[in-house]
């Protein structure tokens, strides 16, 4: 579905963040983008959604470089869950998820039966149907994070990008929004594309890893071959870290 070919992400073109840089994204895949702090995740996923331009290289959706698609167009084909709180003011939810729908509406936002079932159905489907009614400022972060995923849904795209969806959750409520995206991907045959700080996490759960190495390099490798080809170990530089095949994270390394 989407093909990214010798890109080179960052902000100069004589200082790219990576280089030669060659991924894909199929339908039913989980995707964890994973990797240090400033390392270029969130850049990535800018460059791959069109809405940072590539210093060099291809992204293509379908074939189609995708900075050439309509914006109209590629609303109907990528949708995204940004990492930065949203501000919803006293929005409800239901009316949160109501915007995902505008690529459909057009600029007169008039939402059809056809549209009100779709926003239905994915508010259940994002376990936050029984909090229609309540603001959003009166959710947890996990239910929050629910919500922003139901509006992506709403927008009824093959493609997700979500942007630390994890952040600020506890371990319960991560487990729980990852459990979500891997039955979304499976059960309705969308691609998802998450950055995550959890690496652990993202090994046991994503079904692919596209991994920011502390040499600049981003690899792609299932879970298990991250950790078989010691990939995993790649990630941090610290002398005091390193990856434990036996449990399966990183521990201290005095």
């Amino acid at each position: 579905m989407l093909q990214a070919s010798h890109l080179s992400i960052g902000y100069m073109q004589d200082n790219p963040l990576c280089s030669g840089v060659n991924l894909s994204a199929a339908r039913g895949e989980v995707i964890a983008l994973v990797g240090g702090n400033g390392v270029g995740k969130s850049t990535l996923l800018r460059t791959l959604a069109a809405e940072m331009r590539p210093l060099q290289g291809t992204v293509c959706f379908h074939g189609r470089p995708i900075d050439r698609i309509p914006r109209h167009e590629r609303a109907r084909t990528l949708s995204i869950v940004a990492s930065e709180a949203s501000m919803t003011g006293d929005l409800t939810v239901r009316q949160l998820v109501s915007i995902g729908r505008q690529p459909y509406t057009g600029w007169t936002g008039i939402l059809s039966g056809h549209d009100r079932k779709i926003i239905s159905d994915a508010m259940e489907a994002a376990g936050i149907a029984f909090k229609a009614t309540e603001p959003m400022a009166t959710l947890s972060d996990g239910e929050r994070q629910k919500a922003m995923i139901a509006r992506a849904l709403a927008q009824d795209t093959p493609l997700m990008m979500l942007d630390e969806p994890l952040s600020f959750l506890d371990p319960a409520a991560r487990i729980d929004i990852f459990a979500l995206l891997r039955s979304l991907a499976a059960e309705r045959d969308k691609a998802i594309i998450l950055s995550c700080h959890d690496v652990a996490l993202s090994l046991r759960m994503a079904t692919k890893l596209w991994m920011f190495t502390s040499d600049c390099q981003i690899i792609s490798a299932t879970p298990q071959e991250a950790v078989s080809r010691d990939i995993v170990s790649r990630l941090f530089s610290s002398p005091h870290v390193k990856f434990s095949d036996a449990c399966g994270d990183f521990i201290f390394n005095p």
